[in-house]
C-alpha cells in the first residue's frame, strides 16, 4: 500500500483505478510538544470542472499512533475532476483549537 505525507496546499495526481493512503503530518504544523490530535474529520469536496461530482470517496480515516498525524483512504474519482480533501482537527490543549489543512486532487489518466 501507498502512503503519501502531504503538506497544506498540496496538489496530488491520482488515477481513478488508484486506492491509496494520504497522511497529514501535524507536528510539523505548529503543533505544540504535548499537543495531540483527539478528534479528525475528513471531507471531499467536487471544486471544478464540477462542483456536484461525487465520485472521490473518503474511508479509513485514522489518527495514527502518537496521535500527531491523521490518514485518510481516497479510492475513485472522475476523469479530470479537482477535489479539495480537507482534514480538521481538534487539539488536546486547553483550551482546544481546532485546525484544518487541505490538499487538491486531480483525477488523470497516470
Amino acid at each position: 500500500m501507498t502512503v503519501v505525507t502531504l503538506p497544506d496546499g498540496a496538489l496530488v495526481l491520482k488515477d481513478p483505478a488508484d486506492v491509496k493512503v494520504y497522511t497529514v503530518d501535524w507536528s510539523e504544523l505548529n503543533l505544540a510538544t504535548a499537543v495531540t490530535i483527539i478528534t479528525s474529520t475528513w471531507t471531499v469536496t467536487a471544486i471544478a470542472p464540477s462542483t456536484t461530482d461525487t465520485a472521490l470517496t473518503a474511508d479509513q480515516t485514522t489518527i495514527l499512533v502518537g496521535a500527531r498525524k491523521t490518514q485518510v483512504r481516497l479510492t475513485a474519482g472522475t476523469l479530470g475532476q479537482r477535489y479539495l480533501v480537507a482534514n480538521t482537527v481538534v487539539t488536546s490543549e486547553s483550551p482546544a483549537q481546532t485546525k484544518e489543512r487541505s490538499f487538491v486532487v486531480l483525477v488523470q489518466d497516470r
